[in-house]
């Protein structure tokens, strides 16, 4: 009798799933929007507590020269590129403005928790976020006032309150409790805590999509071209950002990818919002799909590369 060939339904299948529910159940999206914010901060706390971040910061010396060619071709070289674009080529209108702010954006605050998922170097995700997020002040002003031909302002302020609290405070938090050889063990085997940030993964896709599925119903010309533009964006960088590392291993490759695709929209939107253009606030959510979507198939990748 022939054996029936199951899928396996994992984290990224429920990370997916979240954001279709988001989009099809807009009361309960309504409903979840409120926790956007601490969702954001528990899901990072959680996934710092699990990386042994004395031995991540202890690789920043030795892995000084490779991750500084990742920020530079994430935060430099990408925006250029679409900078290029959209000022001196027949594609330049809203689309390649809305690509070139993405690729001025630093790597999302989550990012050690989507590499976890997708079976990458979280310290890697850790330490790149740190380093684009920090960089990202002084490269998107100049970036900006070349493609606006004017000067660009920057919420300073702003974005160094957003930075402690969703940032440097979980950091904090987690190298204490780490110092305590008691905690730490039980922060290691703690089960709740890998399942939790998978749980404040989905709370996140399913408020963000607030707004979203009656957008969709009333525009969705509209909203099919920022969904597919979004693909194309998110999967383009991550893609090419893998064939420029892959001298460096599959791993390597594929965390520099994360890095480079998985921006901070949110964050840009909240500091830079007088820069950027219409409707960018709309892109922000439609985002959150290929973000979502991206586990499915680098989990499998990252997964056989290993074997």
């Amino acid at each position: 009798m022939p054996t029936r060939r199951t899928i396996p339904f994992d984290s990224a299948h429920l990370l997916a799933l979240s954001v279709l529910v988001g989009i099809v159940v807009p009361p309960l999206a309504a409903a979840l929007r409120p926790l956007l914010f601490p969702s954001i901060f528990c899901l990072i706390l959680f996934a710092v507590l699990l990386i042994d971040l004395r031995g991540a910061f202890a690789g920043m010396r030795r892995d000084a020269a490779p991750a500084f060619a990742v920020c530079a071709w994430q935060l430099l070289a990408l925006p250029l590129a679409f900078g290029v674009v959209h000022l001196y080529s027949p594609l330049g209108g809203e689309y390649s403005l809305l690509a070139f702010y993405t690729a001025c954006a630093g790597s999302l605050f989550g990012a050690a928790a989507f590499a976890r998922l997708m079976n990458l170097d979280e310290a890697m995700a850790l330490r790149g976020t740190l380093a684009s997020v920090l960089l990202m002040p002084l490269t998107l002003p100049p970036l900006s006032a070349w493609v606006a031909g004017a000067p660009a302002t920057f919420d300073v302020a702003g974005y160094a309150w957003r930075l402690g609290v969703f940032l440097a405070l979980p950091l904090i938090t987690a190298l204490f409790v780490q110092s305590r050889a008691r905690w730490r063990a039980r922060v290691q085997g703690c089960a709740a805590l890998r399942h939790g940030s998978v749980l404040f993964l989905c709370v996140f896709a399913i408020g963000v999509m607030d707004g979203i599925g009656p957008r969709i119903l009333a525009e969705p010309a509209a909203m099919a071209g920022l969904l597919l533009l979004a693909l194309a964006i998110h999967a383009g960088q991550f893609v090419l950002t893998a064939l420029v590392f892959a001298a460096g291993g599959r791993g390597f490759a594929l965390t520099a990818g994360l890095l480079a695709s998985y921006r901070n929209l949110g964050l840009l939107l909240a500091v830079a919002g007088a820069l950027l253009p219409e409707g960018f606030i709309v892109f922000v959510a439609v985002w959150q799909v290929p973000m979502y979507l991206t586990p499915l198939i680098v989990s499998r990748l990252s997964r056989n590369g290993k074997r």
